[in-house]
This record gives structure tokens, sequence and C-alpha cells, in this order.
């Protein structure tokens, strides 16, 4: 909480800590006139400082890195708060007279605390996201592996197997491959939340970017036990110079594609290779996604409205906005787009969601060849 009454931009009136708001303030800064008029101008003003109010009081306005507004009220600082001013008399102030470097030392203190409390909260929502998605993911591993020993615990001669078992045991030693990845990757951002230099403790490698793409389609084919398929479409024979966590980018992207796209349904993934630069596009039948949504896609913790309504996955906002890390990491724009043309299926709304990643350092395979690596 903060240390003084405080105003916030969506009009909102929070009492302070340290120094109670006067009923006054508190009862009147969105009924009279003269309040109303005061802190809209405040909250038009550019510049953070004191400002005093129309019935004698004083205001601080306060500016923010992210350019958010927040006006501390009912303050009386020392040289602008004249007692024999103030034009109501039915309450007595005994709010304290500060001198305005106290108040701002004040203010900045109580600001840091929230920010380090939210910092902390979001960190611990995380690890007990984290947590909670391990256990279910290594029971999933359990119940698989107790599958597979059931079916072929009789078996005294595995050269007996027919093709289709053989076949069996490849699906689920994907299956278990898909899963430990996901572990693996809950593993990674838990680890970057302690130390966000853990995503670049390697050494960078030459990696062929089509290929990678190629490789999670395969493993995560039949994922989610959707009949939903993935297609690569344009040719692309362009490297990247990488941390081996690059991986993650294909597999976070496909995956989630499985995740909300519709049954039956085709993933597109389409290369385009521009001279010095490669463009990749994912394109699915997906949960719709609003365009008052698309702004917020990569931000931390956040879910569109429609993934959180309809999904029966319970995420927890965190795949794209590490794409978005990951991306950046490795120089890589991405991007997101919804067309709006909305399919109601069963009540559901569904539309084209397309996810656009511009490489802007890739190179030909001759390029790449003279390229020499120090580790």
């Amino acid at each position: 909480m903060y240390a003084f009454p405080c105003i916030t931009s969506d009009n909102n009136f929070i009492d302070g800590s340290f120094i109670n708001s006067l009923a006054f303030c508190k009862n009147n800064y969105c009924t009279d006139k003269k309040c109303i008029n005061h802190y809209k101008e405040l909250f038009g003003k550019q510049n953070s400082g004191f400002y005093a109010c129309p019935y004698g009081l004083v205001s601080y306005l306060l500016i923010q890195e992210n350019s958010s507004k927040i006006i501390f009220t009912s303050l009386r600082e020392k040289i602008r708060y004249k007692k024999k001013n103030r034009k109501f008399q039915n309450e007595v102030a005994f709010n304290l007279a500060l001198p305005e470097e106290k108040i701002i030392d004040l203010i900045n203190l109580s600001i840091n605390a929230i920010n380090e409390k939210k910092t902390l909260q979001e960190k611990q929502n995380t690890f007990d996201s984290m947590e909670h998605e391990v256990k279910k993911l290594n029971s999933s591993i359990k119940d698989n592996c107790d599958s597979f020993f059931n079916l072929f615990n009789e078996k005294q001669d595995l050269y007996s197997l027919s093709p289709d078992e053989y076949k069996m045991i490849f699906d689920k030693l994907k299956t278990l491959y898909v899963i430990s990845s996901l572990i693996n990757l809950r593993y990674t951002i838990y680890d970057y939340e302690k130390n966000p230099n853990s995503l670049i403790t390697d050494s960078p490698s030459k990696i062929p970017v089509h290929g990678k793409f190629v490789k999670c389609s395969k493993v995560l084919k039949n994922h989610k036990g959707k009949n939903s398929y993935i297609s690569f479409y344009g040719e692309c024979h362009k490297y990247i110079i990488a941390y081996s966590s690059f991986e993650l980018i294909p597999f976070l992207l496909l995956e989630n594609a499985l995740k909300y796209t519709l049954d039956d349904n085709e993933i597109n993934v389409d290369f385009e290779e521009k001279n010095n630069s490669l463009v990749i596009t994912i394109k699915s039948m997906s949960l719709y996604c609003s365009q008052n949504d698309i702004p917020y896609i990569f931000d931390k913790g956040y879910r569109g409205k429609n993934a959180e309504k309809y999904s029966g996955n319970k995420g927890n906002g965190i795949g794209l906005y590490f794409v978005k890390l990951l991306c950046d990491l490795h120089n890589i724009t991405v991007k997101a787009e919804s067309d709006g043309n909305i399919k109601n299926v069963g009540g559901i709304p569904y539309s084209i969601f397309s996810i656009i990643l511009t490489f802007n350092d890739v190179y030909d395979e001759e390029e790449i060849k003279n390229i020499t690596l120090y580790h």
C-alpha cells in the first residue's frame, strides 16, 4: 500500500498506510466540481511535482517510468500548506506536516516495496504453476510407462513383436519424449526467473532452421490426442547462429498451435526467404483471439479471453511470453495476427491465428561454412 492517500488514473481512491486521507478528500474527490477539475488538470500535466489544491491542501503528481500517473493527495507539505488558507473547517487535519523531500522519499519507498512485492508474487506464481505442472507431467510419464509394461511385460522375445506393436512402442517413446521436453521447459523457465543469463550459458552453434521445425513437428505428431496435423510450405536452406535454447521456439509455437487449434485441422508452417532474412508464418484455425487481446498476447501471465473461457488447458500464460524472450535473445522479430473471421463450432468461436517470425540474422549453407565459432 502507498504511504500517502492517492488517486490512480482509473479514478480509484486508495487510502495511505502512513498518512490517512481526510474524510473531506475521500468524500469529495469525485463529486465536488472543484476537486474533479483539480485532479483532471493534474492528470493532464506532463511533469511530476507538488500542486496546491483548491481547498488549501497539497497534491503531488507522480509520473512513473511506464508513463502511468498517480496523484498523492490530502498532503500537508510544509511550505505550500497554510492552515489559515484551508477552505473547510469541519474536520481537524491530524496529518503530519512534512517537507517535500520527506514526502518524496516515503512515496518512493512505498512504490519500491509494492514493486518488490509484486515481483516476488509473480515469481511465486511461476514456481507454484511449474510445481503443479511438473507433478502432472511426471504422473503422465508414470501412466505411460505403466501402460507400456502392461502391454509388453509378458513378451519374452522382443523380436517376435509385430510391426503394429513396434509402432506402438515408438509412439509411446515419442509421448515420453514430449512430456520430458515439457518438464525441461518448465525448469528452463524457472532457471530464467532465478537467473536471466541461464539462457546463454552454453556456446552458440550453427543451426538449420527448417530442420528444427520439422523435428518438432514429428515429435508432436498426435500430441494432445488431436487429429490436427502440421504441414510445411516453401523451401528454406537458411542457418542461424544460436544458443541451444533456440530449440524451444519451434517446440513452444507448434505445441501452442496444437493445444488451441480446432480438431481435424491443418497447421500451416510457411517458410519465405527474403534476401538476408527469413520469415516463418505459423497459421492455424484456433480459438478466436480478439484485437483487444493481440497487444498483450506476449505479456507474462496473459491468456486470451477465449482461451481462458473455452480451453480445457488451464495454462499460465507463459508459453508465448517465453517465445518473445527467446526471439529477442536471437534477434528474431515476432508478432501475432488474428483475421477476425469467426467460425462458430459448438458455440465456441474460432478464427485464423498466425504467429510471424522474422529472422534478421541468417546465413546460406556456403556462408555458414566459412564462419568460425569460438567456444
